[in-house]
């Protein structure tokens, strides 16, 4: 068997020919790899250069095959990827056509591919020359993304040839019982010759080996004691490798290799959540956007980041926006890795198709849903608008109708959801309308100096909502104080969302029995914009993430006032329970504890509870803007909070002097932060390196020293990175 991958392409646009370029690349990200058009994403840029993608272009490949791929029985070219318009040649002889960008492209090359050069033709077409066509809506346009309909070849390219059967893929089939799991294996294989045979390999994250045969295309391997597959939070993330060896003759002729993870998945008997190896779990999660709105910027190392950020921030799910397109498998992989389980939605452009390509629309899903089948992580995909557009036509009335089969055949084990009809399986949605600024870093990336102003055309057309601008001021004039800056507004922004969100969160939490979990609105950008996003485009955490860390914690405190009488509640996410401390405080804005008390507690495990309750009327009566409330557990378990009892922009704040003290090297350092007043929201920040610390955006209520690591993105020493050092307190903005 060959495999020929198919990479180094050039591409001709216009005058501009022989661009030299590496798959995955498009029409935008070879051009600006080139010099030949500045950066999509600066200032106004996307809106001049949309234009460019009303010319198409074309991209092509010189490859060499061996002596003997030519008189081999089977020969195809297999296309991953192709965004998404295009007319595909080999040798000059027209192969196929492509109009939908989640499909894989198969063709018979028999007679057409040579021993020796061969070239590979990718015409494209424009993707603005018709409307309706099957390529991710973002893409488009929307509030999500700069709308640059690109054009390119994203995925692998590969010619293969082979004299009997290749391994077109492997479905998993698991059943659980009596504690050992039993996988019903189904291979599917290219070509006619059915005198191979198949062998399956599996080997546990512990060593053990497993075997298995086919018959017939269907094999069984039975696992006994069963390392199983746990969401984030809740176990380990134990993963199987399992392997296919193809033979003929006593040759191996193909090999496929995965890997699959045991667990089990179902809704609560009340259809209040999932529950997985017997355990239900509190959904805790975000939206997840298409990562760059050009392809090609898309990376293993990117996504890892990103993924491994959302982890820890405790975050144990993520729904796929349907705005976007299948992930790439990099990403299925990264979640299976950290724990993340997979809420899929089906691209909503590939559903709209349904009237017009039924067909086209249920290859796309097959050879999609075929790739992701295996990951544990995908638990849920969403049943939404599955039918729209399918009236009045008896095809796609059969193609509507046959996506939950589809569906269903393909992933036996994953659940099919409807928003609407399964409104109580549903996680809550929190922060949608809550846009912030991204960091002030990333702002000055996209706009000269005298452009950074929220109302210049060069940052209005980061904006995704219409409305977005108006509304985040809104959401700061709530609590702070007018924003002079854009170092201000991008601080003040990301404070007033985070405070916002973190208060729905806990509500939440606190009514565990009443809902399947929450997800907000999103995790990260496709661009650098003014959005929803914890995370920006380049990968800078927002207030928003810092927050999340604290109210997806395993163990949660938080409380809740009516006027000055005060309800505590616990939300144990653990599978043990807690047995620690907790305590309350009464401080001033100087710093000055007012009242305070500790007792035990103990609180059951995967349960949410009040606590206690306590009257401060005595205590907090005519000091309300002087005085807040602070409280945490410890033992087992931390986690902490605050509750004023007036509005912040109202607290008596004093000017804190916030000293940090850091030490350290290399990348790895730690800091002492103390403050001689109370100093809310400490935002500590380092001018030119970046910086994750495990708590930022903070509040510092008493004398007590604060210590936080932080890990920056390049080698420093302390003594730099305490020259780079800047600190911001609520008391800072407008002043």
């Amino acid at each position: 068997m060959i495999k020929r991958k198919i990479k180094e392409f050039t591409l001709d646009y216009g005058d501009n020919t022989g661009l030299e370029c590496t798959v995955p690349c498009s029409l935008y990200s070879v051009l600006h790899a080139h010099g030949i058009i500045d950066d999509p994403y600066f200032a106004s840029n996307a809106a001049v250069l949309r234009a460019l993608s009303d010319k198409g272009c074309t991209f092509s490949a010189r490859f060499s095959l061996p002596l003997g791929v030519s008189v081999m029985q089977n020969q195809l070219l297999r296309l991953r990827g192709v965004d998404t318009l295009a007319s595909v040649s080999l040798n000059g002889i027209h192969l196929g056509t492509t109009d939908n960008m989640h499909r894989s492209y198969t063709f018979d090359v028999k007679g057409v591919a040579v021993d020796g050069e061969n070239l590979l033709t990718v015409e494209f077409s424009s993707p603005t020359s018709r409307e309706g066509i099957a390529k991710a809506a973002y893409m488009l346009g929307g509030e999500l993304s700069a709308a640059l309909p690109d054009m390119g070849i994203f995925r692998s390219v590969e010619l293969v040839a082979f004299e009997h059967k290749m391994i077109d893929g492997v479905v998993v089939h698991q059943r659980h019982e009596g504690g050992a799991v039993s996988l019903e294996l189904s291979l599917r294989t290219l070509g006619e010759d059915d005198m191979s045979r198949a062998v399956a390999t599996l080997i546990s994250p512990a060593g053990n080996v497993y075997y298995g045969g086919f018959a017939g295309g269907k094999g069984l391997i039975t696992v006994k004691e069963p390392n199983l597959w746990w969401p984030n939070g809740l176990g380990p993330q134990n993963l199987y490798k399992l392997s296919v060896n193809l033979y003929s003759d006593s040759q191996i002729e193909d090999s496929y290799e995965m890997r699959i993870g045991l667990r089990t998945l179902a809704l609560s008997e009340d259809g209040c959540g999932l529950v997985v190896n017997g355990v239900r779990f509190l959904t805790m999660g975000a939206l997840y956007a298409p990562e760059d709105c050009i392809l090609p910027n898309i990376t293993k190392e990117r996504t890892r980041r990103l993924l491994s950020d959302a982890k820890r921030a405790n975050i144990n799910t993520l729904e796929i926006l349907p705005d976007g397109h299948f992930p790439p498998d990099h990403f299925y992989d990264l979640c299976d890795e950290l724990g993340i389980v997979l809420w899929q939605n089906l691209p909503r452009d590939l559903v709209g198709i349904l009237s017009a390509d039924g067909d086209g629309c249920l290859a796309a899903l097959e050879s999609n849903l075929g790739r992701i089948a295996q990951h544990p992580s995908l638990a849920v995909v969403l049943q939404d608008k599955w039918e729209e557009g399918s009236e009045d036509n008896g095809e796609a009335d059969d193609a509507a109708y046959s996506i939950p089969a589809l569906v269903r055949r393909i992933l036996p084990d994953a659940l099919i959801l409807d928003p609407v009809g399964d409104e109580r399986s549903m996680p809550a949605l929190i922060g949608d309308g809550m846009e912030t600024m991204p960091s002030s870093k990333t702002v000055a990336t996209i706009t000269a100096p005298e452009d950074a102003n929220l109302f210049v055309p060069a940052l209005e057309s980061h904006i995704g909502k219409r409305d977005a601008a108006i509304r985040m001021l809104s959401h700061i004039s709530e609590s702070y104080r007018y924003p002079y800056t854009m170092e201000d507004l991008c601080y003040a922004s990301q404070l007033a969302a985070a405070q916002n969100i973190s208060g729905s969160a806990q509500i939440v939490r606190r009514e565990r029995s009443a809902h399947s979990g929450l997800i907000f609105d999103r995790l990260n950008d496709c661009w650098p914009s003014v959005s929803t996003s914890s995370i920006d485009y380049l990968g800078r955490w927002k207030a928003l993430h810092y927050a999340a860390k604290k109210f997806f914690a395993p163990v949660l405190v938080s409380a809740r006032a009516d006027g000055t009488r005060v309800t505590f509640s616990i939300s144990n996410e653990a599978k043990i329970p807690f047995d620690g401390s907790f305590s309350y405080s009464v401080v001033s804005t100087d710093n000055t504890v007012i009242f305070k008390d500790s007792f035990p507690i103990k609180v059951d495990a995967l349960v949410a509870t009040d606590v206690f309750n306590c009257d401060l009327t005595s205590v907090v009566s005519g000091h309300e803007e002087e005085y807040i409330l602070v409280y945490s557990i410890s033992g087992g378990a931390e986690s902490s909070g605050k509750l004023l009892f007036t509005s912040v922009k109202n607290l008596a704040l004093k000017s804190a002097n916030v000293s940090v003290n850091i030490v350290g090297g290399g990348t790895s350092f730690s800091a002492t932060v103390t403050s001689d007043a109370l100093a809310l929201g400490v935002f500590i920040d380092f001018v030119g390196v970046d910086a994750v610390l495990d708590d930022n955006f903070f509040d510092i209520c008493d004398r007590a020293p604060r210590r936080i690591s932080i890990s920056t993105s390049t080698i420093t020493t302390a003594a730099d990175l305490t020259e780079m050092l800047r600190v911001r307190t609520v008391y800072d903005i407008g002043r």
